[in-house]
């Protein structure tokens, strides 16, 4: 079973508005390439205060959501472990807050953590019964928000993400088109061939989400793209390969402020216990990811 026979674009099932958070970002672009529009309403950041929960709260009620989908997240590793305060605010209190909106709206709610929270005391892939031992501020509060997203909402789906790959060209954060940018004109880069992890394409994600919504699926889950985890290098040199870029790929090991654990790996043990293990292979989805920034530069080049 493949991923194509789960998925349906047409998500009138819901019955309702669907609240998308953090539509800006690589995840939250996936989800409004796929729901219409007329569909969504995107809360941002200037409604989103993670110091007014309250409002955030009432925000998501007056909105009589039928799904709320939180892309919304503080991603900055580093700066985390100088500012706690700030990736707290966002990754647990807004978290939380619009988990509480939806129930209180009678709504589903879809929230993503990541592979990383499970830390570094473990050489195999993680699974869902593995106990979370956070090594950086910024899992750690990955890893309370779940919790805060739990208490609030006893019926949310959340998935546990990998590598997470692609957004538009240029977009922040876009991990691949970075390093497709670095390797131009270049004998060679460097990348970490120490850690390991899933890269996992957000399209992938999105789409099976909604799957697992409309399914009443709930509770934690890991989903990360199938196939043979990854050394950031493998990963790297996958990315230049699939672009037909003879730029080589040294082993380098980059000194970071946040102690990130050298494995971040998973399997979809649970998907697969519900039947939904159908992410599709990473290199699959990563080739034709990058196919498509290709063509988009030799568009910009004409």
């Amino acid at each position: 079973m493949t991923l194509e026979n789960f998925c349906r674009k047409d998500i009138k099932k819901f019955g309702g508005p669907i609240v998308l958070t953090g539509a800006t970002g690589i995840l939250g672009s996936a989800f409004e390439s796929i729901i219409p529009a007329a569909s969504t309403i995107s809360l941002g950041r200037d409604v989103l205060d993670p110091h007014r929960l309250d409002n955030v709260v009432a925000t998501v009620v007056r909105a009589k959501p039928s799904l709320v989908i939180n892309c919304a997240a503080d991603t900055d590793v580093e700066g985390a472990e100088d500012a706690p305060e700030r990736a707290f605010a966002v990754n647990v209190g807004l978290a939380g807050a619009l988990a509480k909106g939806a129930s209180e709206a009678g709504a589903a709610m879809l929230h993503f953590s990541s592979t990383g929270c499970y830390g570094a005391w473990k050489k195999e892939p993680y699974d869902e019964s593995d106990i979370l031992r956070p090594t950086t501020v910024h899992h750690h509060t990955k890893a309370i928000g779940e919790e805060a997203v739990l208490k609030a909402h006893n019926n949310a789906l959340i998935l546990r993400l990998g590598w997470l790959f692609g957004g538009r060209p240029g977009q922040k954060k876009n991990f691949v088109w970075s390093r497709l940018l670095e390797a131009e004109g270049k004998p060679e880069i460097g990348a970490n061939p120490q850690q390991r992890g899933n890269p996992t394409s957000a399209n992938d994600v999105a789409d099976l989400s909604l799957r697992l919504v409309e399914e009443n699926i709930n509770g934690i889950f890991n989903c990360v793209g199938s196939g043979v985890f990854a050394s950031r290098l493998e990963y790297v040199s996958e990315i230049l390969k699939s672009a037909g870029s003879q730029t080589r790929v040294k082993p380098v090991e980059f000194i970071r402020k946040a102690p990130v654990s050298p494995n971040e790996a998973a399997v979809n043990k649970m998907l697969a216990a519900v039947g939904f293990d159908v992410m599709p292979p990473w290199r699959q989805s990563l080739g034709c990811y990058v196919q498509k920034l290709e063509d988009y530069r030799r568009r910009m080049m004409i």
